[in-house]
């Protein structure tokens, strides 16, 4: 499980992914102004950060990537935010649940 973070306490919990390329540390600067809001994940994607030796670049990879984290950490009221590519993974996990 590659959580990066994790700060804030409430409902909903926002899952934030980086671009491509990128780590978690793109959202240092938002952490501040949201977590006294809300619960506050960071997800590093495979490759990339703390998940280097995680494989699979492709959409179905990490978005079971993505639904694994969430599930091993036991989130729920979950809003994944994804910058870039990482949003179209947003849209895949949202897509595989149910309604």
């Amino acid at each position: 499980m590659t959580i990066a973070s994790d700060s804030g306490q409430g409902s909903p919990t926002l899952v934030l992914m980086h671009f491509f390329g990128s780590s978690h540390h793109e959202w240092e600067a938002a952490l501040p102004l949201l977590d006294d809001r809300c619960r506050v994940v960071t997800l590093d994607m495979p490759g990339f950060g703390r998940a280097t030796e995680i494989a699979g670049f492709d959409v179905a990879s990490m978005t079971r990537h993505v639904e694994r984290c969430v599930e091993a950490a036991e989130l729920d009221d979950v809003i994944l935010v994804g910058h870039s590519f990482s949003g179209r993974i947003a849209m895949t996990v949202a897509a595989n649940q149910p309604t």
